[in-house]
């Protein structure tokens, strides 16, 4: 006899009775579960270790211990051995495709999704989804049926919302106002304006909030300041922009949890990327974490000479007359800089580079860093006619400069000659059709090939010269005379050969080739001394 462990039918209303919804409709509880069971009578299904205490205290997917296993959720076994996957450190849903991140949490504050991980890429996707892909990937859907997995799946995702709710941010409260104050007084979030006294900026001279996260105990784990009229470019729209975010221990998922709860407050319309794009004035995204089409976006600043100025990580561009900070374009002051205070003072210009002003005179601009250099570090290059910094610059063979790139972006017309080690620019460039390369010079040209000649060729002994096909030299016997009187092998031409012969100088004598003077009965002269 199958067993349920349902006592009475009380019971059995209160596990599969009918509910009355807050909108007056009826529905049965459990309705999937109870279809499961019929079917089970109507098959005379009997499997006790399959069904035995269904309703009990193995509750379908049910939260493993959280000391154990991180609060990752497992599969229920109806006695069958799961395989033993093991994802990141700690026992995990059984699957060889998904890898659960970071417990499956969602940075993004997503409690009905889970983070993973699949060819290298990392995703998110519904709980219930994911629960049912890996039941069938272990093929339980062939031998549970799909009603099952459709059950399992439901179950599983209202435990995952349940806990990751209280994994996603509701121990820490969000605060808006105007304490820059206290968000800038925190100095382990690696900030370079913390506990400067530059927060004055954010109060006097832009329309900001402050945006910050308070733990149980109060302190502030996470901070990020909201520019509230963030004009965007060619559309007219006004939104409230969330700057870069800081955390403590710079602690991404605090940064997520900020800009989550900013969009659930309906306090932003759009915020700088969290983590890699940070560094960028235009990595910017709306409240589905994609990038916006038009990051382009100016505030209103007003700054005077002396005044109190934060590093700005967005808004670096200012226009001093128009009182206007900018994420885009070129102008005359940088707000990137850690002063902390603003100098607009005539005959100066900012350095990015340098991070400093750099007198008027003693500077010069450089369209390819789009920067201001000190005039003794730049070079004027011949290839792109203007001024280079230096460390992109590389000097010709003649000593004058060409611009050849940095960060990897280098120059199609700067070439480099393999002879003379120097380099050249690409239209003094000469082709040697032996060697296939180009070089800098007609001197250079000569020297590679006289060389590739020596290593690939064949050289004749009786005029110098190399000679591609071996087939055009002759191996003779030359006659030395003197002290060590002897033939020895040497290499003519053919050619060489057959005009020496012509006037007896040379001959040919029992298959063999001679350079020697002939006598007058065609042998070699010194052919007695050779054969002795």
């Amino acid at each position: 006899m199958l067993y349920f462990n349902i006592t009475n039918y009380a019971d059995f209303c209160e596990k599969f009775g009918k509910r009355e919804t807050t909108d007056g409709q009826t529905v049965r509880v459990e309705k999937i579960a109870l279809q499961i069971l019929k079917d089970m009578f109507r098959n005379k299904t009997n499997d006790p270790d399959r069904w035995d205490d269904f309703f009990g205290s193995k509750t379908i997917a049910q939260p493993m211990k959280q000391s154990d296993f991180s609060g990752m959720f497992c599969l229920p076994t109806f006695g069958m051995e799961w395989k033993n996957v093991i994802m990141d450190g700690a026992a995990a849903l059984p699957s060889d495709t998904y890898e659960v991140l970071n417990g499956g949490i969602c940075f993004d504050g997503d409690t009905g999704a889970i983070r993973y991980r699949k060819e290298g890429r990392i995703y998110k996707m519904k709980a219930s989804k994911l629960f049912a892909k890996i039941f069938s990937e272990n093929k339980l859907d062939k031998f549970y049926g799909e009603r099952m997995k459709v059950y399992l799946a439901e179950r599983f995702s209202e435990r995952w919302q349940s806990y990751a709710s209280t994994k996603c941010g509701s121990e820490y409260e969000l605060h808006v106002d105007d304490d820059f104050k206290a968000i800038y007084s925190v100095d382990n979030m690696v900030s370079c304006m913390a506990g400067r006294g530059n927060w004055r900026f954010y109060r006097d001279a832009v329309n900001a909030k402050a945006a910050y996260l308070t733990n149980m105990d109060g302190d502030i784990v996470a901070r990020c300041v909201v520019f509230m009229e963030a004009h965007q470019k060619g559309t007219g729209k006004v939104m409230r922009y969330a700057e870069r975010q800081y955390a403590i221990n710079q602690d991404d998922r605090l940064k997520a949890i900020l800009i989550g709860k900013l969009y659930d407050g309906g306090y932003i319309d759009c915020h700088k990327r969290v983590g890699a794009g940070c560094y960028s004035t235009q990595d910017i995204q709306g409240p589905d974490y994609k990038n916006i089409d038009t990051p382009y976006f100016s505030i209103v600043c007003d700054l005077h000479d002396g005044d109190t100025l934060s590093f700005q990580d967005t808004f670096t561009g200012y226009d001093e007359d128009g009182e206007t900070a900018y994420n885009y374009g070129s102008h005359t002051y940088d707000l990137a800089t850690t002063d902390g205070t603003f100098d607009s003072d005539e005959g100066k210009v900012y350095s990015r580079y340098h991070g400093e002003y750099i007198d008027e005179d003693d500077a010069v601009w450089v369209d390819t860093r789009e920067d201001y250099f000190y005039s003794d570090e730049t070079h004027y290059c011949e290839n792109i006619r203007e001024d280079a910094f230096e460390d992109d610059c590389v000097m010709l063979g003649n000593g004058d400069y060409a611009y050849f790139g940095y960060e990897g972006r280098g120059y199609d017309d700067v070439r480099y000659c393999d002879e003379c080690k120097e380099y050249y620019l690409e239209e003094d460039a000469v082709y040697s059709e032996l060697t296939e390369k180009y070089y800098c010079c007609e001197e250079c040209k000569d020297g590679a090939e006289e060389r590739y000649k020596k290593n690939h060729w064949h050289l004749c002994d009786y005029d110098g010269e190399y000679y591609e096909n071996e087939d055009d030299l002759l191996c003779v016997m030359k006659w030395y005379g003197g002290l060590c009187q002897r033939y020895e092998e040497y290499t003519i031409t053919k050619e060489d050969f057959n005009r020496l012969a012509e006037y007896g100088e040379a001959t040919e004598y029992n298959g063999e080739y001679f350079l020697d003077e002939v006598g007058s009965d065609g042998e070699p002269a010194h052919i007695a001394c050779y054969v002795a």
